[in-house]
């Protein structure tokens, strides 16, 4: 059984003096209770004195009361209810000083609802949240094993829930090596099993001074370094560790990079900044840098000290971008929309173009509309500074994942080798030495090298994530480029897709065509080697700049469509959206475009059907008065929505009527033969 901590409650000194310096003397139990059922009542009618009797009435209660003030405090501040600054500070604080696990289980339970449900990035009430995890830090020094105990048993297991003690858990671990040492053995089997994976990382050995990059060792001279916030804490840290195994940065070294951090800006960054980015590994400076950011959110992200965010930018990698596009498409929902603003800034900061791939992505399909907007603005900025369109840009922003010519990789176990490749959707497979095919790694052997083993299935791990990112944008943004006719020349697409590693495995499932002014002149596909090819195999050649782009089954007649899904499945190739077979709607004489349009409006449609057109491009419009949505958008129209959808209830939403209306000069007119039939397709899926 694990020794826990002292369990007398030990009242801070300060709390007696200030309760009794009160005028009047010290309240009583009656008055307090009174107070926060209704605090206007009796003879306390200034508000000074109301929030000032709320604060004392937390320690009032632990005074008066001891363990059994907890029901008192948990009632003061309920998970999710508001409370202003003071009120957050002393039931925090009180909770903090109670030792039992009921108590740290209250106090975590608060700090941690902070993290998910935080307010906004420059609104007060969302910065006085910070202080629960104030608390929650002053309840781990207090208690450090029960710290350690609660939080190795809530960082089992996967999933968000986990994660986030884990993140609580492992500064507490580095920050308490030794107790964790001498207690690790006396805790249940799969806490043990955590709290020793911490313990494994953190076991690294320390960089010898002179290694360290010189302008690190003494970046300030005679200048006195900043100030480092109360969250600010390097033992509790993963240091960033040099090339060559050589070693981590000492404490005093992680010390001296966060002031430097600290004093750094978005295109100023201090000289030890960039000189620890080059001697240290990209692994390891991404988990300092993750811990660091998510030290900064436990207190409350206040915006002063949003250097502890644009530092991701500064110092993170693939693996970090991705996970925090995730917190970027969480935080608008949460009322955190600015920083979620802020976090594009800090992606676009990032070495490399996976960070920008990924805000492409937000700017195709965030959910939040002003996400959506925010990182088309910042698309558009880069591919000005770029001198290309947003467009042209994003063709030339696909990574290529370290895949070699033909679209492949080998991964290395030692006595065995696997081939990864990709099907026309971008799904992963394996084939071994002999060519037979795998959907994944096999487990390593006795026989494998188990080091080049581990670093395969890493590789593999980090592939199939990142493709999948990758893919979820691509295809969308070709099958979006089909839909509106969007032209490329010839020799972009020999060089951004045929020859791409990534791209070149859906663009040969696809059927292409080569464009003058009237229209479809003759359909081809992309073969392996780049050359491309009619519906008999002939070899096509194409000038380097014709005009080129992906075939619309309107343009092709049944007979080519039926010749084209043969030759390709011929080559066993599955096309990665609907092309040939795709439903398209002509503009006859016996139904015209009014037509068209009044019989896919007709009556009332389910709002949960509107609500996935934004899967399709359209985007949703501007949320009005009782939380409302009432339209989308998309190429230069609106569809109008009556009575509109509420935000937070979709599910419950009634059937919605609708009606087309052009925008800023725009009209029915205008879209080809083409856009409008994926219009009419767009409406008709609306019913079903």
């Amino acid at each position: 059984m694990l020794a826990d901590d002292e369990e007398i409650l030990v009242i801070p000194e300060g709390w007696a003096a200030h309760l009794d310096a009160r005028p009047g003397g010290r309240l009583s139990l009656a008055r307090v209770r009174q107070v926060l059922d209704d605090p206007y009542a009796g003879d306390s009618r200034e508000f000074g004195r109301v929030a000032r009797d709320r604060r004392d009435g937390a320690y009032t209660f632990v005074a008066e009361l001891g363990l059994d003030a907890l029901p008192e405090l948990e009632a003061m501040a309920p998970i999710g209810g508001w409370m202003d600054a003071e009120e957050q500070r002393a039931a925090g604080e009180a909770m903090a000083v109670l030792p039992s696990d009921a108590a740290f289980d209250a106090l975590l339970a608060r700090a941690t609802q902070t993290l998910v449900a935080t307010r906004g990035f420059d609104d007060s009430s969302g910065r006085n949240e910070r202080y629960f995890g104030e608390a929650l830090r002053s309840a781990m020094a207090r208690f450090p094993r029960r710290a350690l105990r609660l939080l190795a048993a809530r960082a089992v297991g996967r999933g968000q829930s986990a994660e986030r003690f884990a993140s609580l858990l492992e500064p507490h671990v580095r920050r308490h090596r030794t107790l964790a040492r001498e207690v690790v053995g006396a805790l249940p089997e799969a806490s043990r099993a955590v709290v020793e994976a911490v313990l494994r990382a953190a076991d690294v050995p320390v960089a010898p001074d002179a290694d360290v990059p010189a302008v690190l060792r003494d970046p300030w001279g005679k200048k006195k370094p900043p100030k480092m916030p109360g969250f600010w804490d390097p033992s509790a840290l993963p240091p960033p560790e040099l090339h060559g195994a050589r070693g981590a940065l000492s404490e005093a070294a992680v010390q001296r990079l966060g002031e430097v951090l600290a004093k750094s800006k978005v295109g100023a960054l201090h000289p030890a900044v960039v000189a620890t980015r080059e001697a240290c590994t990209a692994r390891s400076l991404a988990r300092f840098a993750w811990a660091l950011f998510e030290a900064w959110l436990r207190d409350g992200a206040v915006p002063k000290d949003k250097w502890a965010f644009l530092q991701l930018g500064w110092l993170g990698d693939e693996e970090l971008a991705h996970r925090l596009v995730a917190r970027l498409k969480e935080w608008p929902r949460q009322g955190a929309a600015k920083r979620a603003e802020l976090g594009l800034d800090v992606l676009a900061q990032m070495q490399g173009d996976v960070a920008l791939v990924l805000i492409d992505g937000l700017a195709q399909k965030a959910s939040s509309k002003s996400l959506r907007k925010n990182a088309a603005k910042k698309i558009a900025a880069v591919a000005a500074e770029r001198g290309l369109g947003a467009e042209e840009l994003a063709d030339r922003l696909v990574p290529t994942l370290g895949l070699d010519a033909e679209g492949s990789t080998w991964l290395d176990f030692g006595p065995r080798r696997f081939r990864v490749g990709f099907d026309a959707a971008l799904r992963p497979f394996v084939r071994d030495e002999k060519g037979e095919r795998r959907a994944s790694l096999p487990k390593p052997g006795k026989n494998d090298d188990a080091e080049k083993a581990a670093e395969a299935e890493a590789r593999f791990k980090a592939l199939k994530k990142s493709v999948r990112a990758v893919a979820s944008i691509q295809l969308r943004r070709l099958e979006h480029a089909m839909a509106r006719s969007r032209r490329w020349s010839a020799d972009e697409l020999r060089t951004l897709f045929a020859l791409h590693p990534l791209l070149r495995h859906p663009v040969q499932a696809l059927v292409w065509g080569a464009y003058d002014d009237t229209g479809l002149r003759r359909a081809f596909r992309v073969c392996e080697d780049g050359t491309f090819a009619d519906v008999d195999d002939a070899v096509v050649v194409l000038s380097p700049d014709a005009e080129v782009g992906l075939a619309h089954a309107l343009e092709l007649d049944d007979a080519e469509r039926a010749r084209w899904g043969e030759r390709l499945a011929d080559y066993e190739l599955l096309e990665p959206f609907v092309q040939l077979g795709r439903e398209v709607y002509r503009v006859t004489p016996e139904r015209s475009r009014d037509a068209w349009i009044a019989e896919v409006t007709s009556g009332a449609v389910e709002a949960t059907r509107v609500a996935g057109l934004e899967s399709r491009g359209w985007m949703r419009g501007p949320v009005g008065d009782g939380g409302v949505w009432s339209d989308v958008e998309r190429d230069g129209l609106r569809l109008r929505l009556d009575p509109g959808i509420p935000v937070y209830a979709l599910a419950d939403a009634p059937p919605q009527r609708l009606w087309i209306e052009a925008l800023r000069g725009s009209s029915l007119d205008r879209l080809s033969d083409v856009g409008f039939s994926e219009l009419v397709r767009d409406l008709q899926s609306l019913r079903g």
